[in-house]
């Protein structure tokens, strides 16, 4: 990935973008037939608020368009579960990973930004979570070496459907 393509801290205003481009997605999802985002579901103000936080890290081409798009979040009981070994646990937590077709960043390069955020704060684990009948979201995050720790299903208010939870333990080299 290029300097000018790195990935920068998202702000406010970035909220609009953010969503524009998790709709267009799930656009696709739906038209593809994969059960996961539906266009409309993530409120600008949630993106805002999260954006406020330092959740949202983006990556605008030179033109100024948002080409990718990743959050990150230090916890996540509501996924993980509470404990130990669930989303108390130090790590860092992706969601939102997201880039546009065509653009010349790749999701690896998303996740070796989180790793590195990660490392910087002194942990050592990366987690995520994706639909357990994505064969293709599968292959991507064990090609970049995460692993299964578990599957569960959603609590409410999120829709109903099984969900992989993978960690990767840092620091990662990818060799």
């Amino acid at each position: 990935m290029t300097a000018s393509l790195h990935p920068s801290p998202a702000i406010v205003c970035d909220a609009a973008d953010i969503v524009h481009l998790r709709d267009r997605l799930a656009q696709w999802m739906v038209d593809t037939g994969i059960r996961q985002w539906t266009p409309g579901e993530y409120p600008v103000q949630l993106a805002a608020d999260e954006a406020a936080r330092g959740e949202w890290h983006v990556v605008r081409d030179a033109a100024g368009c948002l080409v990718a798009t990743v959050r990150v979040v230090w916890c996540d009981p509501d996924f993980w579960g509470p404990g130990d070994q669930g989303g108390d646990a130090p790590a860092g937590y992706v969601h939102g990973l997201m880039v546009a077709p065509g653009s010349p960043v790749r999701g690896r390069d998303l996740l070796d930004h989180v790793a590195e955020l990660t490392v910087a704060r002194g942990l050592d684990r990366l987690r995520l979570d994706f639909v357990s009948h994505s064969d293709a979201l599968r292959r991507f995050y064990v090609g970049y070496g995460f692993r299964e720790v578990r599957r569960t299903v959603l609590p409410a208010p999120f829709p109903r459907m099984e969900i992989s939870l993978m960690e990767l333990p840092l620091p990662y080299s990818r060799t």
